[in-house]
């Protein structure tokens, strides 16, 4: 119920100034992922330690240790250790959440031992669930308490606690499979009611995160829930009749709401007839994506390039059609498929791992969970068996996180406990040394997850604070509490860079009012030589992230302004980080302004030219070659370069003035003639 809910974003309340940490969503969840699970086998430890326990194993048991294994190995091979152990920033998908998902299901298995326990277990998801989906109806409705000036979607998807309409309607499938199990196997009228309440909540947001993936997964889930139903000779009631229509109801007010939307996105019947739409917009991006990872999967089908390094993989083995169809500021962090993102991870075995248990898991527990002589609350065990089904199905097209796979396993350990093993283990001869010892590895361990959000709320403080020292004291502190991320080091010479960049304002400040500018000049270089170290230092720790050459190259031409040896540099840069991002526009353009600087006027319009060709909704280029044409005599080309990068950037004030001064001149020039 929490791990979902975690959301760090508290502007809607009267005494908050707004988020805790710099990223909402997912390192929250993270951290309570891992403490949570921490202080349960802490618990579950203890217990055995002075008690004794009755210890449950499955026949699936060894997949799964035979997974985390080769997870281990695969991070200890990984091109990106750090990267690996702890997850990319904002996914965290590392080793150490393998770690967490498979006490996760470990502990399930210990746990949910009976109907009654398995109930309140759904009930609780449903509980917390209903929450979460109300938040995400309401920001659908254009209610959202914490309303953001911008999303990298369509405004009226709701996306809730979880941050995406995919990664939301993921999550959904668990509560709207087990609800419906919990409303049709309810013997108290009351509780039925409320039980189909909750389902119509989280249908609603299911249905308005727009996501055609979790539809799929989530209607065969339900599917599922409606065998076991009809297979346990179950009857309808007078309240599942009334909530069936109000269900309909309420699809039909959403399909006639979103019907008035002209966003293909938010207008549901033009969503829904998308998906056999497989050559334009998502679709096509997300077959691009595919392709990409299949050829990372081709060049190391064994060990994989390490736990959650697809983006790192991705800009080196992506299509160059992607970037024209996505645009080149969109970066492809996930497969958006869970086989092709873990094979890429950690090989086609641990794909086969993973798959095996997924599999086996269902095969042996199909049996329990969808037997005819059974009582009505048994149907709970079928309505986890559907979701784990249905979730992944949706994994087929969507994105793993903490906030719903944390219910795959949990799931997965509820459906096998019943055909599991039982073993009796006898209280430690150790006592309480072993008790001790436990209880100070837990603290310790909640404690290090804490670093997890502590450090991001320094790198909020790092991008927020209004004074240059304070925010260089945020990164610094951030990469101390959190060594694993490579964001909080880029931050390092972002910040120099905006030194650098106000330093030369002032210096040019200082020409107009007829001072010396000497010492802003030599100010803006000493901090424009931080930043280029600080690129440097995160690109020694993640040499696979383009991003760090790209601000490396744009460092060095800023300090190119004081001294043009600094022009190589931006070269050098863009040559090394080529290597990892062949079809990157950016560094292109870095490079293109670099030689122009140096008289290579020819050579810059060459690369200027491709990397408008990479992205045709990239607007620099345009407006460069625009400068470039006009700087060789092709005034009629950089008339038409500057019309074009107008277009694309209608607010862009500089180009509208070079316009202005190039049709004053080709005015002038026909007077003349």
């Amino acid at each position: 119920m929490v791990v979902p809910l975690g959301y760090s974003n508290l502007s809607w309340l009267p005494w908050s100034d707004g988020s805790l940490t710099f990223d909402e969503y997912d390192t929250l969840k993270v951290f309570l992922l891992y403490s949570l699970v921490i202080a349960a086998a802490a618990i579950w430890a203890f217990s055995f330690i002075r008690h004794g326990t009755r210890l449950r194993r499955t026949r699936a048991d060894w997949l799964m240790i035979a997974l985390l294994v080769w997870a281990v190995i695969a991070t200890a091979l990984s091109e990106q250790p750090a990267t690996s152990f702890l997850g990319k920033y904002r996914r965290y998908d590392g080793l150490t959440t393998f770690a967490a998902y498979a006490l996760v299901y470990f502990l399930s298995v210990q746990s949910f031992l009976t109907p009654d326990h398995r109930r309140k277990l759904a009930r609780t998801i449903c509980l917390g669930a209903g929450v979460v989906a109300a938040y995400g109806v309401t920001q659908y409705l254009g209610f959202d308490p914490t309303p953001r000036s911008s999303v990298p979607f369509e405004s009226r998807q709701a996306f809730s606690t979880m941050g995406n309409p995919n990664l939301l309607a993921g999550y959904l499938i668990f509560p709207l499979a087990l609800g419906v199990a919990l409303a049709l196997s309810e013997s108290l009228t009351s509780r039925r009611a409320v039980y189909w309440s909750l389902v119509l909540v989280v249908a609603a947001a299911w249905i308005t995160s727009f996501t055609r993936g979790a539809w799929i997964g989530g209607l065969v889930a339900l599917a599922f829930v409606v065998i076991a139903f009809v297979r346990g000779r179950l009857r309808p009631t007078w309240v599942d009749a009334g909530f069936a229509v109000a269900g309909a109801a309420l699809g039909a007010a959403i399909v006639a709401h979103s019907s008035s939307s002209q966003n293909p996105i938010t207008n549901l019947m033009t969503r829904a007839l998308s998906t056999f739409q497989f050559r334009e917009g998502s679709a096509l991006q997300r077959y691009e994506i595919w392709r990409g990872a299949l050829a990372s999967v081709r060049a190391n089908p064994v060990f994989g390039h390490g736990p959650d390094t697809f983006r790192l993989v991705f800009k080196r083995f992506g299509p160059r059609e992607y970037v024209a169809d996505a645009g080149w500021g969109n970066i492809a962090d996930n497969a958006h498929n869970y086989a092709l993102q873990i094979a890429s991870g950690l090989g086609i075995p641990g794909t086969l791992l993973l798959y095996g248990f997924l599999f086996y898991s269902l095969w042996l527990s199909a049996r329990s969970a969808f037997s005819r002589l059974r009582p009505p609350q048994a149907l709970v065990l079928a309505g986890f068996w559907a979701a784990v089904v249905g979730y992944v199905i949706h994994l087929v097209f969507g994105i793993s996180v903490v906030g719903s796979s944390v219910l795959l396993w949990m799931s997965l350990g509820v459906l096998l406990g019943p055909s599991s093993r039982t073993r009796d283990l006898c209280p430690s001869p150790w006592g309480r040394p072993a008790a001790i010892a436990v209880i100070v590895a837990a603290l310790l361990g909640i404690a290090g997850s804490a670093m997890i959000p502590v450090a991001d709320h320094y790198f909020l403080m790092a991008n927020l604070s209004p004074s240059i020292e304070q925010r260089l004291a945020g990164a610094r502190r951030a990469v101390r509490l959190n060594p694993f991320v490579d964001a909080y080091r880029s931050e390092l010479g972002n910040i120099h860079m905006d030194l650098a960049n106000s330093w030369l304002l002032q210096a040019n400040a200082d020409m107009r009012a007829g001072r010396d500018p000497d010492t802003s000049v030599r100010a803006a270089e000493v901090a424009a030589k931080q930043a280029m170290a600080d690129y440097e230092n995160a690109i020694a720790f993640v040499p696979l992230e383009s991003e760090n050459y790209l601000n490396l190259a744009i460092a060095a031409n800023q300090a190119g302004q004081i001294d043009p040896g600094y022009y190589s540099r931006a070269l050098e840069a863009v040559a090394r980080g080529l290597q990892v991002d062949p079809y990157n526009p950016g560094m292109r353009v870095e490079a293109a302004w670099a030689l122009f600087q140096r008289g290579q006027t020819v050579e810059a319009i060459s690369l200027c030219e491709e990397a408008a060709s990479l992205d045709p909704r990239f607007a620099r280029p345009r407006a460069l070659l625009g400068e470039l044409y006009a700087a060789v005599g092709r005034t009629a080309d950089a008339l038409a370069a500057y019309k074009a990068a107008l277009a694309l950037d209608p607010r862009d004030a500089a180009v509208r003035q070079a316009i202005e001064a190039l049709e004053a001149i080709k005015t002038d020039t026909a007077r003349g003639e």
